[in-house]
């Protein structure tokens, strides 16, 4: 169960998020992301299919000389069976 897991994780898609800075966030967290749908027909269904459980890989933390601080994640999609 473990190397396919690993296995997923290493093969599986990624996906890159930029979010306002967050120090709670670390690698091996699982997160729940809520993204719009922006399709044309979004007043059917509001939310996009990329909204779901994301395990995280991989935190950076940026914070600019004027002070702003952004996390920049990168997540995997979770299969259904792993999320609960």
């Amino acid at each position: 169960m473990r190397n396919q897991f690993a296995e997923f994780i290493n093969h599986g898609e990624k996906i890159y998020v930029d979010i306002a800075g967050d120090f709670k966030i670390k690698p091996g967290n699982i997160v729940q992301l809520r993204v719009n749908n922006m399709a044309a027909y979004s007043n059917l269904v509001p939310e996009s299919v990329l909204s779901k459980k994301y395990y995280v890989l991989s935190v950076k933390h940026t914070i600019t000389n004027s002070g702003v601080h952004e996390t920049k994640l990168v997540v995997s999609d979770l299969r259904p069976n792993e999320t609960s």
